[in-house]
């Protein structure tokens, strides 16, 4: 059970720095750690109130609400962050 956890917990917190943000160039270190904390604290609370299913688990709401974090973070701020990068 705690082997599990761990790899539920390494899975939801490491998906979206190494694979979403390693293979675009949207985003920042910022949105990463925000879709991070987000995705743990939804993998967290759909653990303790057991939220499972037939197709779906915590480590899938986790990895879920972690992507969409990032993605919303990364579109909103984007523009804000290159316009900053610009100024002489």
């Amino acid at each position: 059970a705690a082997l599990s956890l761990f790899y539920s917990v390494l899975s939801v917190s490491l998906f979206v720095p190494v694979v979403i943000a390693l293979n675009t160039r949207r985003g920042s270190g910022f949105d990463a750690v925000l879709g991070l904390a987000a995705g743990v604290g939804c993998f967290s609370l759909a653990r303790s109130q057991g939220w499972s299913g037939s197709w779906y688990n915590p480590s899938l709401i986790g990895i879920i609400v972690s992507v969409g974090v990032y993605l919303t973070s990364a579109t909103f701020r984007g523009s804000s962050h290159s316009v900053s990068a610009v100024h002489s």
